[in-house]
């Protein structure tokens, strides 16, 4: 999991930093440093350094890892969607609408 949401806050934020992330992640940095490690590893992500600060790195989404988060939030939204198919059409109706009252509160997290 701290990789998908890893995946998905490089996918939504412009070059963060490696504390940003784990700011965010809520990892240590030798923590969030291990893991970014591994991503660069498997070519989902890509350090760079900072042309205004060379002791600095940003962090990026790789084509790999952009294709890699679009077919696991694909994969996701399959997998919820046939969850609640199995409810009634008025349940669906109130869950709709409670993730229509949540939306604004997750996406300032983000």
């Amino acid at each position: 999991m701290p990789q998908f949401r890893t995946l998905f806050f490089l996918g939504r934020n412009q070059g963060p930093s490696l504390s940003d992330v784990a700011e965010h992640i809520g990892l240590t940095l030798p923590s969030m440093s291990s893991l970014v490690d591994e991503l660069v590893e498997r070519g989902l992500v890509k350090r760079e350094t900072r042309s205004d600060d060379r002791r600095r790195m940003t962090l990026t989404l790789t084509a790999r890892g952009e294709a890699t988060l679009k077919s696991a939030r694909e994969s996701t939204l399959g997998y919820l969607g046939r969850l609640l198919r199995s409810l009634p059409t008025s349940d669906r109706s109130t869950v709709t609408r409670a993730m229509q009252v949540l939306k604004p509160v997750f996406a300032e997290g983000t």
